[in-house]
């Protein structure tokens, strides 16, 4: 709990939700979450560095006909951004839900336009952007876009 909260604190932090999560939020979130883990719907990558959460990165599939699809997130504290983790974190959770979600052919994200920190890690993770929505998020007073992006599984099979 302590590590989203410090993310949502966060000015421009990328984070959609706005106040605190409360124990019995996470509570419920984790029980969701192993759920959809168990059922092989999603993959979970945690790190801590010296016994604390410093990110968490997941790939989510989809339901029914959209089900060759899944959706990734990421998330890194402050103290740890910067160091390649994020990078890694991609790489490992990407090949993770390829060897737990079979048919699993699109990966794909939404970020906002002014984080650039995350658009440049996914670019270099292999990601395409396919889409934008104007004015789709507003904090502190300004419009920033949603930008689409997705990662075909074949092009890195492909690639190597």
């Amino acid at each position: 709990m302590r590590f989203i909260n410090q993310i949502i604190r966060e000015p421009m932090s990328g984070i959609p939700l706005t106040s605190p999560m409360t124990l019995k939020g996470e509570e419920a979130w984790l029980e969701a979450t192993l759920g959809q883990i168990r059922k092989r719907s999603m993959v979970l990558l945690v790190l801590e560095i010296d016994g604390r959460i410093v990110g968490s990165c997941s790939v989510q599939r989809r339901m029914w006909k959209e089900k060759h699809r899944a959706q990734i997130g990421i998330v890194i504290n402050k103290c740890a951004r910067g160091r390649g983790i994020g990078e890694i974190m991609m790489r490992t959770t990407i090949t993770l839900a390829r060897k737990r979600m079979s048919g699993l052919e699109l990966i794909d994200l939404v970020t906002y336009s002014y984080n650039s920190r995350a658009l440049a890690l996914y670019k270099k993770s292999g990601f395409k952007r396919v889409g934008c929505l104007p004015h789709a998020v507003k904090e502190n007073c300004r419009y920033y876009d949603d930008i689409f992006m997705v990662l075909h599984l074949d092009d890195l099979i492909k690639k190597g």
